[in-house]
């Protein structure tokens, strides 16, 4: 209070007193409901990495790593341009983050989460051009498995499928707005290659997915706490 008027800010005749200070600040809590630290997107990517890996024993370690690193990656340039809101909260921009890169990373089929609103050729197209890239990746999951990945990717996420495709879809619409963007021009890293795009990951073996069981038989589809 003496700060602002030393300012020029005009000081009220009633003054501000300590008690009613801690009362603003109480009545600021309870509207908060006392939730004053709020799930970010890295810690719900990190309780889905890391739910998936607890499910799966590990088996996909290597490539969830990678899957981290590159969501995180792109929260980053997302974040710096889209206020969280309804919209594209914390938790769909993470579910959805987790859904592009293990489409990028081959083990979950691109066909899989397209939204039914969309032909296949313009879902495939719009996450081409969201990765900056010229081809649509390819699903190294044996078609076997692919109906236990998309199980699995419910449970771990809490999410019904058509929920999931609706998130990548919010997802995937924002990192092709921020590609574009970063192509423009008038930016500076307009020389520089697509921020959004992946980095090199390791190709999933099909033979060792072959070996791979699913120990989440059984697992409520409960959405997981961040």
């Amino acid at each position: 209070v003496r700060w602002m008027v030393k300012k020029g800010y005009r000081e009220e005749s009633h003054g501000v007193s300590p008690v009613s200070i801690i009362e603003q600040e109480h009545n600021l809590l309870v509207a908060l409901q006392w939730k004053i630290d709020r799930p970010s997107v890295h810690t719900w990517l990190q309780a889905l990495v890391s739910r998936f890996a607890v499910l799966t024993q590990g088996f996909f370690a290597p490539y969830m790593e990678w899957i981290f690193r590159q969501s995180m990656s792109s929260a980053v340039m997302l974040v710096t341009r889209y206020a969280l809101s309804a919209e594209m909260s914390a938790q769909r921009m993470a579910k959805g983050l987790l859904c592009v890169w293990l489409i990028a990373a081959g083990v979950i089929p691109l066909s899989a989460l397209r939204p039914t609103f969309l032909s296949e050729n313009d879902w495939e197209d719009l996450f081409c051009r969201s990765q900056c890239q010229g081809r649509q990746p390819t699903c190294t999951t044996p078609k076997s498995r692919c109906d236990d990945m998309l199980e699995l990717l419910c449970v771990v996420t809490g999410s019904e499928l058509g929920n999931l495709q609706v998130d990548v879809h919010v997802v995937v619409e924002a990192m092709l707005s921020v590609s574009e963007d970063l192509q423009q021009p008038k930016l500076p890293t307009a020389d520089a290659s697509c921020s959004m795009s992946a980095s090199v990951c390791r190709e999933l073996d099909p033979a060792a997915l072959s070996r791979w069981r699913t120990p989440y038989a059984g697992y409520s589809v409960a959405p997981p706490a961040a």
